[in-house]
């Protein structure tokens, strides 16, 4: 490859690379927040916190069923 070749090639890459975070920097969405985010979805966090089961065994509970292995290192 001559000296040309290798110039043209980087400043094509470097051209390509930045149309291409060009483009990605002009298409982003606007920045939502999170109450108009449960707008938009019409979620409720009160009413699923409200109709939530209440008998959910706790952490501990949940982790130590899953790893039963770990049960004889506790003290």
């Amino acid at each position: 490859m001559t000296r040309f070749t290798k110039m043209f090639a980087a400043v094509s890459g470097a051209v390509g690379i930045g149309l291409v975070g060009v483009s990605a920097f002009l298409t982003l969405p606007a920045s939502t927040t999170q109450a108009s985010t449960y707008e938009v979805a019409q979620i409720n966090p009160d009413q699923m916190t409200r109709n939530a089961p209440r008998d959910l065994p706790s952490f501990e509970q949940n982790y130590q069923m899953h790893t039963g292995v770990l049960d004889t290192l506790r003290r």
